[in-house]
This record gives structure tokens, sequence and C-alpha cells, in this order.
């Protein structure tokens, strides 16, 4: 397998980008895959004005260098999709409260965000909607606000969510959508990341069973690259067996943003 680096010289390509022309976008309308299983709405804003510089574009790319995706997931949950208009990633993936899920194009594939720490400069972003332990089941790997932090055991898990079955598909959908447009735009995405990968401080993000559903099922529908066991990039975190359910010798790190000893 291949994987990329992020390296110094990127910052100077970014620094240009400030100052660079938008590419011409192949914007097709939001589509409606079928989905026999579940009900899946699509929500186009990416033409939608900002209020926050938070949700603003940091600069333009070019399809090319469209390389990677990386998933999140929000830690909150959010159920309207106007609660994400200044969300830095380019879409995101909701509960619709019904049973099926609500996925949100927020920016184009070219634009350039600031979601995943070193993957920012090749990657589209996507989030998805939960508060998601880094083991499924396991309230040690939930990560939860301060006012939290003496819960324990089944009080933890109360105060988390997991991502729905609908909104795994609705993330699938959008992979495949992502897939297709940049291909049609001349670029190929070639790799699939984890947050956690890129930061120190996002060790359950996106969590173990959104990677298993949606990151394993790019790497084998999408043929797309998790790169080696060990790989991770600026401190991060590599993907530990429980995620990928590989024998590599990667343990997941219990202590969740410094808040929670190993029990």
């Amino acid at each position: 397998m291949t994987s990329w680096r992020f390296k110094f010289s990127d910052i100077l390509s970014i620094l240009a980008r400030f100052k660079s022309k938008p590419p011409i976008v192949d914007r097709p309308p939001a589509p409606e895959p079928e989905s026999p299983a579940f009900k899946i709405a699509w929500v186009d804003m990416r033409e939608h004005k900002r209020t926050k510089a938070r949700g603003r574009s940091k600069g333009q790319r070019s399809w090319q260098e469209v390389l990677g995706v990386t998933l999140h997931q929000t830690a909150v949950v959010i159920g309207s999709p106007d609660r994400c208009l200044n969300m830095p990633v380019h879409g995101a993936v909701l509960d619709d409260g019904e049973g099926g899920a609500i996925i949100v194009l927020l920016h184009d594939p070219t634009a350039l965000l600031w979601h995943g720490n070193g993957f920012n400069t090749h990657d589209i972003g996507i989030e998805i909607a939960c508060r998601a332990c880094g083991i499924e089941g396991d309230p040690r790997t939930l990560w939860l606000p301060k006012k939290y932090k003496a819960l324990e055991g089944g009080d933890r898990l109360a105060k988390g969510t997991e991502a729905t079955d609908a909104q795994l598909e609705g993330a699938r959908l959008l992979l495949q959508y992502y897939d297709d447009l940049v291909q049609e735009n001349g670029g190929q995405i070639q790799f699939i990341h984890a947050h956690r990968q890129a930061t120190k401080n996002r060790v359950s993000d996106p969590g173990s069973r959104i990677w298993a559903a949606v990151g394993e099922w790019a790497a084998s529908a999408l043929c797309w690259s998790v790169g080696p066991a060990d790989f991770q990039i600026s401190h991060g975190k590599p993907l530990p067996d429980a995620w990928t359910g590989r024998a590599n010798g990667i343990e997941y790190s219990w202590r969740v943003d410094g808040r929670l000893d190993p029990g």
C-alpha cells in the first residue's frame, strides 16, 4: 500500500491558495440515491452564507490535490442541518429522528477547511453526528464534557449516542458521491483516514463503530488505502486493532483527553 505524509512545503502552497481562484466545479444537484433499508435525505447548503469564520473556506485547492477523506464524529448530537452551517467540514450525516438520515453538503471538495489537522491540505472532512465511544459499548472510551467527569459505567454510556445504521448507510453513500464527483473532475481519492491519526487529543474520533462500518467499507468497496498499520501524522495515533479487527499489536489508548483513567 502507498501513503502520503504532510510536508512543510504544503504550508507554502496553502498560503498561495488564499489568493487563488476556485477551480471550476462540476456541481450536480444533490443526489437522491436508492437505499432499500433507510430513508436518506440530501440537503445542499453549499451556497448558504456562513455566519462565523469557523465555517468559511480558508482557500481553494485543485481537484488533483483532493486525495483523501477524514472521518469525524461530532461528539454532540445535531438534529438540524442549519446547525451544521458553521462546521468546518465538507459534509455531515445526521440522524433524522425517524429511523432515517440526512446528508448535508456544506462545501465543494475543492474548498480548503481546517477540520483534520495535518489532513487539512488533501482531505475532504465528513462529520457524523453522534457522541460515540472510542470502542463501542465501553464507557471508559467515551469522551464527555467535564461536568460529567464523575459518571461511570452505564451512567456514562447513557450520555453517549452511537451513529445509527441509517447514518452509517448515509456516510457510505456520501463517500461514494465524493468518489464519483472527484473522478468526474479529473482527480482521484486514494485514502481514508480517521481524525485520531492526525491529533493526540481525539483518540475516540470517529470511534470503532463508524470506522468499521464506513472506514473499512471504503477500503474494501472503493479501494481506498488506509496506509500501513502504524500510519499517523502530526503526533496522531494509529488505528487500533479494536477498530480494524486486525492483529497489528496496536492497543487503544484508554486515556481520553486526560479526563479518564483506565479501569
